[in-house]
């Protein structure tokens, strides 16, 4: 039942990547980096590409994704509120079949009520425990929590809070004092290139919080290079 929401997540991704310059052809790793991104690693950019696997096969089987987070992260992405609302747009088809043709159509279309009734209560009993969504964007050199806007959202400056992000995920401008690694030779830096092509150091890994791309640990070789020749 979410195989329409897959292939239109991908679509969407390679439009996304190419508004942003990165390719009107992105490879398929560049694909699941930023889909994960997009859908706060709720699911891997491993896990990504086994969907889309699924749903590049010809034999049209149907792809369910058992984890419903990852089912509303997707919705969101593609601008819909939750998965009923998607289904308005995108039903199941329909099976043009009789006799057994029909069996089965009765049947699936009974699973998908059941499901969709279960999807509701859910998502009404979680509303109804948790706290609204908080919500954060990238300024400068850090992420700081931002209110709710529709626009950043939808052009992919608003992304969902992250407490981890917004204390340990920092842009540094790094010389010959800063600690490059830690006791146990664990990467303390992080870096990759801006709009512009400049290389740009972070505290931790993950993606540029402007390009989207996946950052590189910190080597001796760079830092010789670029920061501190003496290192």
């Amino acid at each position: 039942m979410h195989r329409k929401l897959v292939e239109l997540a991908f679509e969407k991704v390679v439009e996304d990547l190419a508004k942003d310059g990165v390719s009107s052809k992105p490879s398929l790793n560049k694909q699941t980096e930023y889909l994960a991104e997009q859908i706060d690693f709720l699911y891997s950019a491993k896990k990504l590409k086994t969907l889309y696997d699924d749903v590049s096969k010809d034999n049209h089987n149907e792809v369910n994704i058992k984890r419903q987070a990852v089912v509303k992260a997707l919705c969101k992405y593609l601008g819909y509120p939750d998965f009923p609302g998607f289904a308005k747009d995108y039903p199941p088809p329909m099976i043009k079949e009789t006799g057994k043709g029909n069996k089965r159509r009765k049947k699936l279309i009974l699973q998908i009520t059941i499901s969709v009734a279960i999807i509701l209560v859910a998502f009404f009993s979680i509303m109804a425990i948790i706290p609204q969504k908080r919500w954060m964007e990238w300024q400068n050199t850090k992420y700081v929590e931002a209110p709710f806007d529709a626009t950043k959202l939808k052009n992919g400056q608003l992304k969902l809070y992250r407490e981890e992000r917004i204390l340990h995920f920092k842009k540094i401008k790094p010389d010959c004092g800063t600690d490059f690694f830690k006791a146990d030779g664990k990467e303390n830096l992080w870096y990759g290139k801006n709009e512009q092509g400049e290389l740009e150091y972070f505290t931790d890994y993950g993606l540029h919080p402007e390009t989207g791309s996946t950052l590189k640990a910190i080597t001796p070789y760079m830092i010789r290079k670029y920061i501190c020749p003496e290192y």
